[in-house]
């Protein structure tokens, strides 16, 4: 059921790659992963997918993102979606993880299923020595990022699990709560007030009602914007 070469293909996809490589290995992972039980081709559960975007893009969406890839790694867990690449892109970019329940017909292949599975698992060890760059790929992420692979060509923007980014510092959010550059004392009584409000700095993603609310912002500008 596992030949090496779905094996390499496999461990080819887990060592990521630009654009076209990704694109290519994507769709060779399609073609070899249609032979396999109909149980390593699907999913029930909702899938979360990290994705950096430039922020004057982000309020230019319209109601739905076309991605640029079409076949992409998605994950069954939000932390791993959260650490993806480091955690929250760096000051200059929108992070947002979207989450999204797969059509049967959009899921490639669901690589945590197969590291489940006691046979698959057998196949890599004997494999091991022939697959080339196996401890780049398979030997090294293995079941870890609780994978499914997927393809799908749009999200509606209904579809934001969470946004992140790079809050202020506290010298600057100090400086727009009292209007001007604070002083020593004014810092001290300002630090006391972020202790209080248990504010987080740094990367961040915002989820729940305070990511709601941020979207509904961009939602009326969406809608600004059509009518014009």
């Amino acid at each position: 059921m596992f030949s090496l070469e779905l094996l390499q293909a496999i461990s080819d996809w887990q060592r990521g790659g630009d654009l076209k490589q990704k694109a290519r290995r994507g769709k060779r992972l399609k073609a070899l992963s249609e032979a396999l039980d109909p149980e390593f081709r699907e999913t029930s559960l909702c899938c979360f997918r990290q994705i950096s975007l430039d922020k004057g893009f982000l309020w230019k969406l319209g109601d739905k993102l076309h991605l640029k890839e079409d076949i992409s790694s998605w994950t069954l867990v939000t932390d791993v979606a959260k650490e993806f690449k480091g955690g929250p892109p760096a000051e200059g970019w929108q992070g947002v993880i979207f989450e999204f329940v797969p059509e049967g017909s959009q899921v490639i292949l669901n690589i945590d299923a197969l590291f489940r599975d006691p046979r698959f698992l057998e196949a890599c060890e004997a494999a091991k020595g022939d697959v080339i760059g196996y401890y780049e790929g398979i030997g090294q992420y293995g079941r870890s990022q609780r994978e499914v692979v997927l393809e799908v060509e749009s999200l509606p923007i209904e579809a934001v699990y969470a946004l992140g980014g790079h809050s202020s510092t506290k010298e600057s959010l100090a400086g727009m709560y009292f209007g001007r550059e604070p002083n020593a004392g004014e810092l001290e009584f300002f630090n006391s007030l972020l202790v209080r409000s248990k504010a987080r700095f740094g990367p961040v993603w915002v989820t729940g009602d305070a990511m709601k609310r941020v979207m509904s912002q961009i939602f009326k500008q969406i809608e600004v914007m059509q009518n014009l």
